[in-house]
This record gives C-alpha cells, structure tokens and sequence, in this order.
C-alpha cells in the first residue's frame, strides 16, 4: 500500500507544508506499521489520507483520480486510526473523504 497525505497547500509541493498538520502523526502511524508514504499523488498511490476538517483540495484529487485508471481511496484520517486500533486493515467505505456541501445538506 502507498498512501500520499494531504498535507500541503498545493497538492505535492512540498514546499507548502501545512504547519502541525495532524497528518503528521499519520505519517508516523502509517510508516510504523510499515506502509509507504510519498510526497507526490504518483499512479501508484493507493490510498489519499485527508484531515477531515480540512478537505479543501478534495475536489482536485478526485479530478486527478477520475483521470486514471488505477483509482485509490479517499479517506480520512479516522480510516488509519481505526486500523489502527484494531490491528487489522478495515473497510475505507465508511471512512471516506466526502465533500461538506453536497446535494442532501440543503
């Protein structure tokens, strides 16, 4: 599994770090546990990890995503979290990275 965080202002510009990014505790989690994390949304990515209280750049990976023809999950943080604490990989279904404003909030 590849996992790309999205921690930067402008996606894989790491030059753009998001300052004391919760993320940043993800990224040790994730390479504790020995998964790969990278700095580039590559066509091997196979899961984008999201802040949930921050998904402002969501739209633009799943523009990216519809692009390619291998897709990866969007999930939240909670995702790993919960792998996390129950030793074990889990569905990303309910974990996954959604819009605020979508059609059934009006």
């Amino acid at each position: 599994m590849k996992f790309y965080l999205d921690m930067y202002a402008i996606v894989g510009d790491t030059s753009t770090a998001i300052p004391d990014s919760h993320l940043d505790l993800i990224r040790l989690d994730l390479r504790y546990f020995g998964a790969t994390v990278v700095d580039v949304l590559a066509n091997d990515v196979t899961h984008v990890v999201f802040d949930s209280n921050d998904l402002a750049r969501l739209p633009e990976i799943r523009a990216t995503a519809r692009e390619r023809v291998r897709k990866f999950h969007c999930v939240t943080s909670q995702w790993v979290d919960h792998c996390v604490e129950s030793g074990a990989l889990r569905s990303e279904r309910s974990f996954e990275a959604t819009d605020r404003y979508s059609a059934f909030d009006t």
